[in-house]
């Protein structure tokens, strides 16, 4: 389906009819003078950088800081208003603080979630187009693009996320919707478990006048930014070997 958009025609498509339509559209984007900037927005980080290259430049938090010196993240945005303000910000974050790079002088690739709101999506083009003038944009599926990195059309692939874990299999290059599975069982749970077990079962060691003194966990040290290094550097699944020689 084409429509238009401040002068601009772009393709909003369903997932079935992307395969056809990007895979070439990825190859001229390599082949190109410039190659593309790609973008992946995750509700808590977001990994960016070039087509073609074996992984992404930077990886970030999707976060901007108000000048009150507070943090905001997209999924506290409500609205259109909001997330376009937000996108603005942080993409312009990106552009020229990360990339380098002058964003009318590179087509964009958005790998996204086949749950991603349309209204999302019609807000990111419309902050692309006519706010930083990028000559083309690209929403590719995250499921399909998991499959193009490999060069294979067939499998069953498991997308782990901070909200959810979705499940979708894909057959010569068509997402099997139908069969399509998610469950609430992502990186925000693994975060409440780390949560609650700091809170039932850790000490603080205070050391007062050369004295140790356990005291119990409070809230205030059970952050965000310490779960997410608990979660980072230990919770991970290791191969039978390893395990048993710890």
């Amino acid at each position: 389906l084409l429509f238009t958009l401040a002068g601009y025609k772009y393709i909003k498509s369903s997932t079935l009819h992307i395969l056809v339509v990007e895979m070439p559209a990825l190859e001229s984007l390599m082949l190109g003078e410039k190659t593309a900037v790609v973008f992946d927005i995750g509700t808590v980080y977001t990994k960016c950088g070039f087509a073609g290259e074996t992984g992404p430049r930077f990886i970030i938090p999707t976060a901007i800081t108000l000048p009150t010196g507070e943090k905001k993240s997209i999924s506290s945005c409500d609205g259109k208003d909001e997330n376009r303000d937000f996108l603005k910000t942080f993409l312009y974050n990106i552009y020229y603080r990360y990339l380098l790079v002058n964003p009318k002088d590179r087509r964009v690739v958005v790998v996204e979630s086949i749950l991603r709101p349309s209204s999302f999506k019609e807000v990111l083009a419309d902050v692309f187009f006519n706010h930083f003038e990028a000559p083309s944009v690209l929403f590719a599926a995250s499921h399909l693009m998991a499959l193009f990195t490999l060069g294979i059309s067939s499998a069953i692939v498991l997308d782990c996320g901070y909200i959810d874990a979705q499940v979708l299999p894909v057959y010569e290059g068509y997402t099997l919707l139908n069969a399509w599975q998610s469950a609430q069982l992502g990186s925000k749970r693994i975060h409440e478990n780390i949560k609650c077990y700091l809170k039932e079962n850790a000490k603080l060691m205070d050391v007062v006048n050369g004295e140790s003194h356990l005291s119990p966990c409070s809230d205030s040290f059970v952050s965000e930014h310490i779960i997410e290094d608990i979660k980072v550097r230990t919770c991970f699944i290791s191969p039978r070997n390893r395990a048993i020689q710890w």
